[in-house]
């Protein structure tokens, strides 16, 4: 088995031919038939009409490829070819799903639907990132259930697994990520990571196909196969996170030719462009005014990251990259982590972590009303912000330290009072490092015109950040849709339907393959390492071989030239293509400094027609994820190849 490729002696670029590399691919619609409850969805019904009375065959032409984060999949009319399209956002904090029909998005991208949630105070759009398996590690419950459970006193939870706020690993591990990293549940208690992110999309993913069988009769025929799913991913995740999602996203049910990964800023950026809203707190002003020839900075504060990205929309109402996401893990559960600090430093740490393992119920209850406090308090109010405590807190100080709690707690009757100058401080690290940040983006020539910032995520629900933000840089236009946390998960359906609704991306990296290069020059012998075959040629190995470069223009659908390649061994049955990915312009090695192994593509070669001559490499990397196709130079047979994690 050839681990990697050499560069071919008559390496040279060539021109991508579409129809050496396309297919037909026919699927027919399944039919869904029967009764409908309109209570439900307003226009299924007329969906279901719709197809019954169409009895043609629905095709596409798509090229063979490989994603790289992925297997096989590329569809520009994602959704075309299904009845639905659904978006699965897992947050940090909230997760939730919404979805349209395809007929319905045509006639008015605002036709999406979003289920509500029942909280313990009243109805949400996105129920808790909460999963829970029980003590053999079988999935049990998800969301406000789950915590509802595991908060029951009567539950057997020191048994159960429970995990919560688990999607920042994905960020903190990008580095050494796989399908085998392991995650700690509240407990200690430990899992596959993957297991715990499959099962949450899962529960997502039977809850909308529940949701749309209601309302037929039982021998509806509205499966899985019906729907486009989209998945939401930060913009400054890695390719190995995306390729993560991915691997879950096929665990949990979801075939790679039925799934787009969305890039979260450009789905709330499409949203808003698509669909007119009120902006917050505003009677007149929608933010249908980001019309073509504008430009404009994204901010999407979540609850574990900041994604920050500019977009400018064209001529034809399309969208365009101008400068590559970046960001940070700067989301709104820092300001949870400073109010958590703030309780151990009142109540001693050594008290809030008995509380936490005795009873979980009175703490994750002022955490809580703390989430819920932080969107709302007013950068001006002067008054103190009220939370009501469970009696445990003092109960617990007393038994641990024999003595009343300090005087600086202000406790009276259940409620605890914090100081507006104190509470306003639990965001003063928040603030610092996005105001920096979103200070050191603007000095940036490519936003020098720039003078409008949309807002969104659920960290822009909080009137403090905002008001920051605006201070901050007060010549810019801040921009706050009236349900910010939304525009995310319904601009994901949008993408699903309109994938090209974005133009062009900026490379966030220099993307190049590991690849054996002849010693031929006297410039050749500074690699570090060489070998020699048996006929004495000496090759230097390790070198990287660059295919796309750092802050690079690249339009979505355009497919880089082609790159020929031998096997090293000529008969091998399946070739690996190491993919890395560093911010050098022009690395040498793949083993420099800054240089991340993003995974390898397996290409299998068992059905080759002939050992001799090169292969052909071709990567499109205009899309929220890379695309590779691997053909014969001598016949243009086409290879399959799967991609994995390090």
């Amino acid at each position: 088995m050839g681990a990697v490729l050499q560069t071919c002696r008559k390496k040279k670029p060539v021109q991508h031919q579409v129809e050496l590399q396309t297919k037909n691919k026919q699927q027919k619609n399944i039919k869904a038939r029967q009764h409908y409850d309109p209570a439900l969805a307003p226009d299924l019904q007329s969906i279901v009409q719709n197809m019954e009375n169409n009895e043609e065959e629905s095709s596409f032409n798509s090229p063979t490829e490989t994603v790289i984060n992925s297997v096989y999949h590329v569809n520009r009319k994602a959704g075309h070819d299904r009845i639905f399209i659904a978006a699965i956002d897992i947050g940090t904090t909230y997760s939730g799903y919404a979805y349209a029909s395809r007929r319905d998005l045509e006639k008015d991208p605002s036709n999406i639907y979003c289920p509500q949630w029942r909280g313990d105070e009243g109805m949400y759009y996105k129920t808790a990132t909460a999963v829970l398996f029980d003590e053999d590690g079988n999935f049990h419950k998800f969301g406000f259930e789950a915590e509802e459970y595991y908060n029951d006193d009567q539950s057997d939870k020191f048994k159960c697994f429970f995990f919560k706020n688990f999607k920042m690993l994905l960020y903190e591990n990008r580095n050494d990520l796989s399908e085998d990293v392991v995650i700690k549940d509240i407990t200690g208690k430990q899992m596959k990571a993957i297991q715990v992110f499959s099962a949450a999309i899962c529960y997502l993913k039977d809850h909308l196909l529940k949701t749309l069988q209601k309302s037929f009769h039982t021998d509806s025929n509205i499966s899985n196969t019906d729907i486009h799913w989209v998945l939401t991913v930060p913009a400054i995740w890695e390719m190995r996170a995306k390729q993560f999602m991915r691997d879950a996203a096929e665990m949990a049910g979801i075939l790679g030719d039925q799934l787009s990964l969305a890039l979260e800023p450009e789905a709330a950026s499409l949203y808003c462009r698509k669909v007119p809203m009120r902006i917050k707190d505003s009677v007149t002003k929608t933010v249908d005014l980001l019309g073509p020839g504008i430009s404009y900075v994204l901010l999407d504060q979540g609850g574990g990251t900041l994604d920050v990205t500019g977009h400018r929309i064209e001529k034809d109402n399309c969208l365009t990259e101008i400068i590559s996401p970046n960001g940070g893990n700067w989301g709104g559960n820092n300001v949870n982590y400073e109010f958590e600090k703030y309780l151990n430093k009142m109540f001693t740490k050594t008290v809030v972590e008995k509380i936490k393992a005795e009873d979980p119920v009175a703490y994750f209850d002022i955490i809580k009303q703390f989430e819920r406090k932080k969107k709302s308090v007013n950068p001006k109010s002067e008054g103190d912000v009220v939370l009501s405590i469970s009696p445990v807190f003092s109960e617990m100080y007393d038994k641990i330290y024999n003595a009343s709690l300090p005087s600086e707690i202000q406790i009276k009757r259940g409620k605890m009072r914090i100081s507006a100058q104190q509470f306003k401080s639990f965001f003063d690290p928040s603030i610092k490092s996005i105001t920096q940040h979103v200070l050191e983006i603007f000095k940036n020539p490519k936003l020098q015109n720039v003078n409008v910032i949309l807002a969104v995520g659920g960290f822009s629900e909080s009137e403090i950040i905002i008001d920051s933000i605006s201070k901050s840089l007060p010549n810019m236009e801040t921009i706050v849709p009236k349900d910010p946390v939304l525009a995310v998960l319904k601009g994901a359906v949008v993408f699903g339907f309109e994938p090209c609704g974005v133009k062009s991306r900026i490379s966030r990296y220099t993307y190049g393959i590991k690849v054996e290069k002849e010693i031929r020059t006297k410039g050749d012998e500074n690699y570090r390492k060489i070998r020699r075959n048996v006929q004495k040629r000496r090759f230097a190995i390790d070198v990287f071989e660059r295919l796309v470069e750092i802050g690079e223009e690249i339009n979505v659908g355009t497919w880089q030239s082609t790159m020929e390649y031998e096997p090293i061994n000529k008969n091998d049955k399946e070739v690996q293509i190491e993919f890395y990915a560093t911010e050098e312009k022009d690395p040498v090695h793949v083993t420099d400094p800054g240089c991340m192994k993003l995974g390898t593509l397996k290409v299998n070669l068992r059905e080759r027609k002939t050992s001799d001559g090169a292969l052909k490499l071709q990567i499109n990397a205009g899309g929220t994820e890379i695309l590779a196709v691997i053909t014969d130079e001598n016949n243009g047979q086409i290879f399959k190849a799967k991609f994995c994690l390090p």
